[in-house]
C-alpha cells in the first residue's frame, strides 16, 4: 500500500513537471522568439581615470565601442551638435555622423542608429559644412548633401572626369567648390570654382583661371564678404608650383560675383616659396590668409596689403583653423607654439614659450578670457590644455576621463560646455566647473 501510494505521488509529479514544461513551449511557440534569444551579457563597465574635469556626458560614437577613429570638429545645429567621422575612419567603418542634444547626449530622434549608410561604402570624407539644415561633406571625387531632419542624402555630385580639391568652403547656404582638369597633380591648365545649388547638387561656374609662367596651381577655397554697393565678393589664394625652376608662389585675388569682373589680384608679396590652403578669414573691410609659413592681410576694397606676418625663426604653420576673436587672431606654429596678433596691426601681441604639439585638427576655442586647445603632453598623450587668452599663460591641463583628448575643440558660448573627442569617444564638459578642486 505504501509503495502504490509514493508510486501515485511521483505519477502525479511527473505529470505535472510534464504539462509545465507543455507550457513553455507553447508559450515559446506563441511569442516566437523570446526561447530562442541567447542570453545577452552585461555591459562592459567604462574604464575611467582620474580627471578634474566636470564630464556632463560621455557617448561612444559606435555602439562596438571600436577606436582607431579621427573626427572633425564638433559643429553646432540648433540645439544639437554634430559628430562626423573624417577619412581617417577604422577601416572597417562607414563614414557617419551622431547628432547629439548638446545638454544631455541623446540622439536626434532621426539619428537614433549606427553611423553610416549616408555616403557610398568606402567613401570616406575629408570636408563637412553646415547648410541651412543640410550637411554638406566632401572629398576629391564627390560632394554629398543630406538632410539632417530627414536623415536621408539629397543628392550626390560627381567631379568627373575633373578632380575636386580636397576641401570646400561657404557661400551662404550653398557650397563653393574648387576643381580642375585631371592632371595627376596640380593643374596643368585651369582651376574653377562653382556654387553648388544647396537642393539639387547643380553646379555653376562662377570664375575660371589658368596657369600661368608654367607654375602648376590650385585654388584654395575661398571666403565671401559684400562691398558697399551690396556687391558679392570671393576671396581666395592660388598656389603654384614650377618643377624646373624648383620654386613656389602664392597670388591673392578678390573677385566681383555681381559684376563678373576681378576686383584685383596680387602676386609678388612673399619673398620665399610658400603655399596656401587654407579658407581666409574676413575681419570687417580686410580679409587675413594664412599660407604655410605666413599670414598676409589686405584690404578688401584695394588690395592693398596691410600687414604680414612671418615667424622668426622659421616655424611654418599647421593647418589648425585661424581662430579670430574680438580682435585678435590666434594660430599654431609647426613647433607647436601659439601666437596671437592684433589683426588690424599684425603685431605680436604674445608667444607661447612652451611648444603645444596640436592634436589632429585641433581647432582652438575661447570662453571667458581662456584659450582651449587639444595637443600633445608629456609621454606621447593628449591633453586639453587652457591658457590665458590675454598673455598666453598656462592654466591648466588634463586628459578627460578616458585619459585622452585628441581632435579639435567646439565651445557653446550660451552655456560653457566644450565638446572634443579622443579615437571613439565624445564628451561634453562643463569648462564653468572645470577644472574641479582636489
Amino acid at each position: 500500500m505504501g509503495l502504490f501510494l509514493r508510486q501515485n505521488v511521483l505519477t502525479n509529479k511527473i505529470m505535472k513537471i510534464s504539462i509545465f514544461i507543455i507550457f513553455l513551449v507553447l508559450l515559446c511557440s506563441i511569442t516566437n522568439t523570446a526561447c530562442d534569444k541567447k542570453p545577452v551579457p552585461p555591459e562592459e563597465p567604462i574604464t575611467t581615470y582620474k580627471t578634474k574635469l566636470e564630464v556632463v556626458w560621455t557617448r561612444y560614437f559606435h555602439s562596438d565601442k571600436i577606436g582607431g577613429e579621427l573626427f572633425f570638429d564638433p559643429i553646432f545645429w540648433n540645439n544639437y551638435v554634430i559628430i562626423a567621422s573624417s577619412n581617417g575612419s577604422h577601416y572597417t567603418k562607414q563614414w557617419g555622423i551622431r547628432v547629439l542634444n548638446k545638454l544631455t547626449g541623446e540622439d536626434h530622434p532621426v539619428w537614433a542608429h549606427e553611423p553610416g549608410g549616408i555616403v557610398d561604402q568606402g567613401n570616406f570624407m575629408e570636408c563637412i559644412h553646415l547648410g541651412d539644415n543640410i550637411l554638406f561633406a566632401g572629398d576629391e571625387p564627390y560632394l554629398y548633401a543630406i538632410d539632417l531632419n530627414t536623415g536621408q542624402r539629397l543628392w550626390k555630385c560627381s567631379y568627373s572626369p575633373n578632380y575636386g580639391i580636397h576641401k570646400f568652403s561657404m557661400l551662404g547656404d550653398m557650397p563653393l567648390q574648387v576643381y580642375y582638369a585631371p592632371s595627376g597633380g596640380l593643374s596643368t591648365s585651369w582651376c574653377r570654382i562653382a556654387k553648388c545649388d544647396p537642393e539639387t547638387g547643380e553646379k555653376t561656374d562662377i570664375i575660371e583661371t589658368w596657369i600661368e609662367d608654367n607654375y602648376e596651381f590650385l585654388l584654395a577655397p575661398p571666403a565671401w564678404t559684400t562691398n558697399i554697393n551690396g556687391d558679392t565678393l570671393l576671396l581666395f589664394l592660388s598656389g603654384g608650383w614650377n618643377f624646373q625652376l624648383v620654386q613656389s608662389k602664392i597670388k591673392a585675388y578678390c573677385y566681383n560675383i555681381t559684376q563678373k569682373r576681378m576686383e584685383w589680384k596680387k602676386k609678388d608679396f612673399v619673398n620665399r616659396d610658400d603655399a596656401g590652403f587654407e579658407t581666409p578669414v574676413i575681419v570687417n573691410d580686410r580679409v587675413i590668409f594664412k599660407a604655410l609659413r605666413s599670414l598676409h592681410c589686405f584690404d578688401i576694397t584695394t588690395g592693398e596689403l596691410i600687414w604680414q606676418y612671418i615667424p622668426v625663426p622659421m616655424e611654418g604653420l599647421t593647418d589648425t583653423p585661424m581662430l579670430y576673436r574680438d580682435g585678435k587672431i590666434y594660430v599654431r606654429c609647426g613647433t607647436g607654439k601659439v601666437t596671437c596678433l592684433n589683426a588690424q596691426t599684425g603685431a605680436v601681441i604674445w608667444k607661447t614659450g612652451e611648444d603645444y604639439i596640436p592634436a589632429p585638427d585641433g581647432r582652438m576655442d575661447i570662453y571667458n578670457g581662456k584659450l582651449y586647445m587639444a595637443a600633445w603632453g608629456d609621454n606621447v598623450e593628449f591633453y586639453l590644455y587652457c591658457l590665458s587668452a590675454e598673455n598666453g599663460d598656462f592654466i591648466w591641463q588634463d586628459k578627460g576621463p578616458f585619459n585622452k583628448i585628441s581632435g579639435g575643440v567646439t565651445i557653446d558660448q550660451n552655456t560653457g560646455y566644450l565638446y572634443c573627442t579622443n579615437n571613439r569617444e565624445i564628451m561634453c564638459i562643463d569648462l564653468n566647473k572645470s577644472p574641479k578642486e582636489e
